[in-house]
């Protein structure tokens, strides 16, 4: 984390929002304290991943989105946002409108990821994709 993120303000961001404290930010930015680190990390990817979100739904107009879907694709988008159990997650790619709304912010995050929205957004997105793939199963 801590080559690749020297001079962002990262660490500036982890010691303000009491994440960790100045005498561990070494050990977390070099991977010393890995727990540490990773929590940080899955921390910050999931606020960068909800800003996201958001201004891609700020840009598609999410209430005329939503509002067209049926009453099922709202349904399991709901399901989504409760703790996930294997039913729930197994009926998403079934859902042919829910499959398009992903494919259409995924399409959204590559565009962000070559520097549509800025440098700083954009480096965002490009960590997010290095680093969730070990994370993810």
């Amino acid at each position: 984390m801590g080559k690749k993120m020297a001079g962002s303000g990262l660490s500036d961001i982890l010691l303000e929002a009491g994440l960790i404290g100045s005498g561990s930010l070494a050990s977390v930015m070099s991977g010393k304290h890995y727990e540490r680190a990773l929590h940080c990390h899955k921390l910050l990817l999931g606020c960068l991943e909800r800003l996201l979100l958001a201004e891609y739904l700020n840009e598609t107009n999410a209430d005329d989105l939503f509002s067209s879907l049926p009453d099922d694709s709202t349904r399991r988008l709901q399901d989504l946002v409760e703790p996930h159990s294997q039913v729930t997650l197994e009926a998403v790619p079934t859902d042919e409108l829910i499959m398009k709304i992903i494919e259409d912010y995924d399409t959204f995050r590559q565009s962000v990821a070559k520097g549509r929205l800025g440098k700083t957004t954009e480096m965002g997105v490009v960590l997010g994709q290095c680093t969730s793939s070990p994370l993810t199963p």
